[in-house]
């Protein structure tokens, strides 16, 4: 993500040592802040050898496990206009509500909570 890589970089500028817990919470601001801004979408999250062959797109987007707190990529399909899915966090195993709409080939507006 390029947001992570820029502010772990600022902070090394300032001189700051980047241990395990302040990589984490680097981590977690930044997929705050795509979860909370999903239609700024950062152009590394987009996985670009995810196309079908009925020329689907999907990317992966990251998001905050509402059960165990860790950051996971969430598979969004790009093809249809509104998506309604549950998918399971690939840390803890919980199920995850997600919904979003796709206008003109983008993410348009994204929202996950438990089940």
């Amino acid at each position: 993500m390029r947001l992570e890589r820029r502010l772990r970089r600022l902070l090394r500028k300032r001189g700051i040592r980047l241990n395990e817990d302040l990589r984490q919470a680097v981590r977690d601001f930044a997929a705050t802040v795509s979860e909370q801004n999903p239609d700024v979408l950062d152009p590394d999250a987009v996985d670009r050898d995810e196309e079908g062959s009925a020329g689907e797109r999907a990317m992966h987007h990251p998001i905050t496990c509402p059960h165990c707190g860790e950051t996971i990529p969430i598979v969004i399909d790009l093809s249809g206009d509104y998506q309604d899915d549950v998918q399971d966090c690939t840390v803890c195993c919980s199920p995850i509500h997600v919904t979003y709409s796709v206008r003109d080939g983008q993410l348009h507006g994204f929202m996950s909570e438990p089940c």
